[in-house]
């Protein structure tokens, strides 16, 4: 019998997100409420000494001794700058990252809301719902954010050309919509 092609490939059956154990985070990965950031002392006088801070709601970072400074939106080298500025003698790292919710309707296995890791791509997410079933489309898939069109994907460019998909940054309460493929070819 012939088999449908892809429809195997994006499955993650079993999938457990530890936010501490991060992948390698790319450099323009932007803070944003949730997220923990490490605060060092550069003087060195206590190696244990650090400072963990959650980003808040509004996007602040609320250091001891230290104005607010605004992280929502800064990436990591951003957000040390700004530090910086404020006091020469701490420095910041990524503790645990945010997570964001995604909203994915149509033809997946888990379809509905999933709290998925900020740094996830699209490839990512959908591996995290388990997949696309065998009645959806893999060369449509609609990417939005409320009700603005993001992003339509084809992952066979990704499957057969390893193209990746342009930088689509996810965002919270986003949504993607599995339809079902009109035909099949063989």
């Amino acid at each position: 019998p012939l088999r449908q092609y892809g429809y195997n490939q994006l499955r993650a059956d079993t999938f457990q997100f530890d936010p501490v154990a991060n992948p390698s985070l790319h450099s323009d990965y932007f803070l944003g409420p949730g997220d923990e950031v490490l605060i060092h002392d550069s003087l060195g006088k206590n190696d244990n000494n650090r400072e963990s801070i959650i980003i808040d709601q509004s996007g602040l970072a609320h250091i001891p001794g230290v104005r607010p400074i605004k992280a929502w939106n800064l990436t990591l080298d951003q957000f040390n700058n700004e530090l910086q500025d404020k006091t020469k003698f701490l420095y910041a790292t990524l503790g645990r990252l945010r997570s964001i919710q995604l909203n994915v309707i149509g033809e997946v296995n888990r379809p509905g809301l999933h709290r998925i890791p900020a740094i996830s791509s699209v490839y990512n997410a959908m591996a995290l719902v388990g997949g696309i079933k065998k009645t959806g489309s893999l060369r449509h898939i609609q990417w939005k954010r409320g009700s603005k069109l993001i992003a339509e994907i084809d992952l066979y460019e990704y499957f057969l050309k390893g193209k990746s998909l342009k930088k689509v940054k996810l965002m919270s309460v986003e949504q993607s919509i599995i339809q079902k493929y009109d035909y099949k070819q063989s």
